[in-house]
C-alpha cells in the first residue's frame, strides 16, 4: 500500500511533466527491477517527480519488493517528506521484519519527523544488529542513498 496522501511532488519541489507521468505509468508489465532502475535513471537526470512515481507504481504493483520500498522511503527522505518516508519504511519493515537497512531508515525517517520516541527502540535494535550486516557498516553511506 502506498503511503496516505502520497505525492510525486511536494510543494515547491518540481513540476510533473506529461513525458514525467508517461514514463512513470507506462502500462506494460514490466519487471519490479526495471523500475527501480528507471528510478534511479530519472533521479540522476534530475527528474526527482518522475523518479518518485516509479517508485510509487513500483511498489503498487509488486508490494513484496524490498528495494522498491527501501528506495521510495529514501526518496522521500531526499524530498524532505518525512511523514512519507515514515510510511514507506514502516510498510517496509511491516513486511521484512528482520530487515536492519529498513529499521536504519525508519529511525532516521523519525527522527527527520521528530518522533523520537519510536526511534530510539530501533536505534537500540539497530546498533546491536550492525554487526550482522556490512550494508549499514558503510561510512559513506547516508540514509537517503538509493540502491540498485
Amino acid at each position: 500500500m502506498i503511503p496516505s496522501g502520497a505525492r510525486a511532488v511536494p510543494e515547491g519541489n518540481g513540476v510533473v511533466t506529461e513525458g514525467t507521468a508517461a514514463r512513470a505509468t507506462t502500462p506494460e508489465a514490466a519487471p519490479i527491477n526495471d523500475f527501480v532502475a528507471q528510478a534511479l535513471t530519472l533521479v540522476e537526470e534530475g527528474d526527482v517527480a518522475g523518479a518518485t512515481l516509479r517508485l510509487e507504481v513500483a511498489v503498487a504493483r509488486t508490494p513484496e519488493s524490498r528495494l522498491a520500498w527501501n528506495n521510495l522511503g529514501c526518496l522521500y527522505l531526499r524530498m524532505g517528506r518525512y511523514d512519507l518516508a515514515v510510511g514507506a519504511f514502516s510498510e517496509a519493515l511491516a513486511r521484512f521484519q528482520g530487515d536492519v537497512r529498513i529499521k536504519a531508515h525508519l529511525a532516521y525517517a523519525l527522527i527527520q519527523a521528530e518522533e523520537y520516541d519510536g526511534a530510539e527502540a530501533l536505534l537500540d535494535e539497530v546498533e546491536e544488529r550492525m554487526g550482522e550486516d556490512p550494508e549499514v557498516q558503510k561510512p559513506a553511506a547516508r540514509d537517503d542513498e538509493l540502491v540498485g
